[in-house]
């Protein structure tokens, strides 16, 4: 497919917006690096608009996590701008975070009735439940339903009415939606709590198949399970606790973005955001790894202490470059973020993005129960106060 229009002309349609672009057609921002790989792939098919920005036909954006696989030994590095309105960067929260000094009693009692092995089974749920997840096909449009579903008999078999489990617009020109949960604070003029992951799948090669059972099943059934443990706790916090369940992140970190840039248009305040995207693969590390691009530092290092008093074990660190998931999002329309992941990026789950990311001798539950402590924890402590 030849674009026939001049680099001129397509630099003026991303300045004016996504109403100026020719339709089929996708704005996405990368690094340097990747976007000139894509463009050398696709000769004829790809405009490189700056150096980082590249206009691509609708049909090929997953084609470019195949190339960011080659390219840089993972996956992500690219975000979806096409649809991308105001301005970035522009709220901060500055409420100092809580200081740490011995473990609360009642945080460490929610901790305790972490199940490991619910995990694992609602991996398999969910996983099993669909080929693919894929935001552009039909069951990538039903999944959000399924999600949706799931959560609401939990909060209903626990009585609890007041939380509302709801699907939220997804991104322009696909189906799939988002998935909120809301446990309401006492305090609704408080600045909330944000936890997420994405409930979508990919296969880079092509396949219908994509069960996607570390990315990101397993970081749903870690959220899934401290929803669980939040329940049986029937605690009321003071601030408002939100998890998500993000549309399109295997497009261009598309859900989390659409959200995130609503926030921030209506001044929504985001005390701290914690993204679980694959928590089941320990690798041979069998550590926690923060990593430390396009996060908030100082969120990040409170969350290492934070783990460190109510879960214990090895802390590591590592970049994982350009977008390479939602917590890339917040950051970029202001909000702190955090993301904890399985393992160092050189030594993480290779098999992602194939049919053959599935539950198997590979996948731990018990270091998949890490990040559930985590997440309750970190709750908790950010809600309670």
């Amino acid at each position: 497919m030849k674009l026939a229009f001049s680099l001129f002309g397509l630099f003026l349609a991303v300045q004016a917006g996504a109403a100026s672009l020719p339709a089929g057609l996708r704005l996405i921002e990368t690094s340097p690096a990747l976007a000139k790989a894509v463009a050398l792939r696709f000769p004829g098919e790809v405009r490189v608009l700056t150096e980082n920005v590249i206009l691509v036909p609708a049909a090929l954006v997953p084609e470019i996590s195949q190339v960011s696989h080659e390219t840089t030994g993972h996956c992500g590095g690219f975000m979806d701008i096409t649809d991308e309105t105001g301005h970035k960067t522009s709220v901060r929260v500055t409420e100092a975070l809580p200081s740490l000094g011995s473990k609360q009693p009642w945080i460490a009692e929610l901790i305790d009735d972490v199940r490991a092995p619910n995990v694992r089974d609602f991996v398999g749920a969910y996983s099993g439940n669909f080929k693919t997840r894929l935001a552009s096909s039909p069951e990538g449009a039903s999944a959000p339903e399924w999600l949706r579903n799931a959560w609401e008999n939990m909060a209903r078999k626990a009585g609890r009415d007041d939380i509302k489990v709801e699907t939220v617009p997804g991104p322009d020109g696909y189906a799939q939606k988002s998935v909120r949960i809301t446990i309401p604070g006492a305090d609704p003029e408080l600045p909330v709590v944000v936890l997420g992951g994405h409930l979508d799948s990919i296969n880079r090669r092509g396949s219908k198949v994509a069960p996607g059972a570390d990315d990101d099943a397993s970081g749903i059934a870690a959220l899934t399970e401290t929803f669980r443990v939040l329940l049986s706790s029937q605690a009321r916090p003071k601030r408002t606790i939100e998890i998500f369940g993000y549309a399109a992140e295997e497009l261009g970190l598309l859900g989390s973005r659409v959200i995130a840039q609503h926030y921030q248009a209506t001044g929504r305040k985001v005390r701290a955001v914690l993204q679980l995207d694959m928590v089941a693969y320990p690798s041979e590390a069998h550590a926690v790894t923060f990593i430390t691009d396009n996060v908030d530092r100082e969120l990040t290092q409170w969350t290492e202490q934070l783990y460190g008093l109510y879960v214990g074990g090895d802390v590591k660190e590592d970049r994982c470059g350009y977008g390479c998931s939602d917590h890339a999002s917040w950051t970029r329309y202001g909000y702190p973020s955090v993301m904890p992941f399985e393992s160092p990026m050189g030594e993480m789950n290779h098999r992602i993005h194939t049919e053959r990311d599935t539950w198997d001798e590979l996948l731990d539950a018990d270091h998949a129960a890490k990040f559930v402590k985590l997440a309750v924890a970190f709750a908790a402590q950010l809600s309670g106060e």
